[in-house]
């Protein structure tokens, strides 16, 4: 999983000079002024990657999965799976922007 998640991680850090990483043992932290985006290996086939889309009000993607941490309070509210790079195309490019943008102060 390891490559798949470097490449997440490298779109999430182009998206402005602003973008942070801090990696930890269980999970990869991306932040702005506060984390927008976590990168984690849920099974050992796939990648769930968590966005901060609390303050979204459109519609979302069918990829996108509510966590239930609006109601708990947490940041990260919505994560999309990642099995293949060919899911990391432009749909999922949107919506890594769409969290950055949100946490824009």
């Amino acid at each position: 999983m390891r490559p798949l998640a470097e490449k997440v991680i490298a779109h999430l850090t182009t998206l402005g000079n602003d973008v942070g990483v801090s990696p930890t043992k269980t999970m990869v932290p991306i932040y702005r002024h506060h984390v927008f985006a976590q990168v984690k290996a849920a099974t050992q086939t796939r990648l769930d990657v968590g966005l901060a889309l609390g303050r979204y009000d459109g519609e979302l993607s069918s990829r996108i999965k509510d966590t239930g941490g609006a109601l708990k309070g947490d940041r990260i509210t919505h994560v999309i799976g990642v099995t293949a790079d060919e899911q990391i195309d432009d749909d999922f490019i949107g919506w890594l922007r769409k969290a950055y943008e949100l946490d824009d102060k």
